[in-house]
């Protein structure tokens, strides 16, 4: 069970690897954006109410 008896198995798994980075950090990025603009939100609303 080496990466040398299919060559095809290393590559595949980057690529599996490179698209499953991108998904989580598109996931983080949107995570991140969401927790900005609800505190945003916030600060705008106690600003506000002062």
């Amino acid at each position: 069970m080496t990466s040398e008896s299919r060559p095809g198995a290393v590559p595949l798994s980057d690529a599996i690897l490179f698209v499953a980075n991108k998904f989580r950090f598109a996931k983080i990025l949107q995570y991140h954006t969401r927790y900005i603009a609800l505190h945003s939100s916030l600060y705008k609303i106690n600003t506000n109410s002062n």
